[in-house]
């Protein structure tokens, strides 16, 4: 037990690559400098807006954040779409003003009109399932009733090459909403988190609480689990089971 323990102690101490991407990506959200990564190790999510405030040397604002990005975002899909101020609520699903038939083309527009880093449309779970198995079943076939003789070392990288050829094919397809970005209010939370820096810099930074929030919203986009998966004295990188 005491080799487990140690081990386990040993992985959480240790500064892998899905850490090292978070922290890199906490640093570009909210342009502060983290200092020594290993040194972070450990530090709940709580801790790390503390170190985040600390570095941020934007004056303090006397607007909410939350409030400016969703009036941003409603006057964009005015300004773009003519859609009605009345149809874009904090409740309204993205689905619904953007349709799917143009949605990745919308999408670019919307990216292009507020300055702000989107996260990126993604594959249909379904859809991804089939740019990958189809071209291995194919290749499969292929070695079962036509070349017998073809070795694994053929069927793995026809197979590879073949799932390259399916996903640029079926790219334009990639069209699903977001993790965390149903409804617009979500969609406002996720952009502030991704742009905080950058919003900040126009308006001023957040109240620590809103701070945190951004936080823990940046995380859960990242790590694509709900926002309530991640309390302020979850510590990282473990809380996150990753290393």
């Amino acid at each position: 037990m005491s080799l487990l323990n140690a081990d386990i102690q040993r992985m959480q101490n240790e500064l892998g690559e899905d850490t090292w991407d978070l922290y890199q990506l906490i640093e570009e959200s909210f342009a502060v400098e983290l200092g020594d990564y290993h040194e972070l190790l450990g530090k709940s999510v709580s801790e790390l807006a503390d170190e985040i405030a600390a570095r941020n040397i934007a004056p303090m604002g006397d607007r909410c954040l939350t409030s400016v990005t969703f009036y941003k975002v409603r006057r964009t899909f005015q300004g773009l779409f003519g859609s009605p101020r009345d149809t874009i609520r904090p409740t309204t699903r993205v689905s619904e003003v953007l349709p799917w038939t143009d949605r990745k083309r919308r999408w670019t527009l919307i990216e292009e009109r507020l300055g702000l880093t989107l996260p990126g449309l993604l594959w249909p779970g379904w859809l991804l399932a089939l740019a990958l198995l189809s071209p291995v079943a194919l290749v499969l076939i292929i070695r079962l009733r036509l070349w017998t003789g073809m070795n694994w070392f053929i069927v793995f990288y026809a197979s590879m090459f073949l799932i390259v050829l399916t996903l640029k094919a079926l790219g334009p397809f990639a069209r699903a909403i977001p993790h965390g970005c149903d409804t617009i209010g979500n969609l406002t939370r996720v952009l502030l988190a991704r742009n905080y820096a950058t919003i900040a810099k126009t308006h001023g930074r957040s109240t620590p609480k809103e701070l945190l929030s951004s936080l823990q919203q940046l995380i859960a986009t990242q790590m694509m689990t709900p926002v309530e998966e991640i309390p302020p004295d979850l510590p990282i990188p473990s809380g996150l089971n990753i290393y």
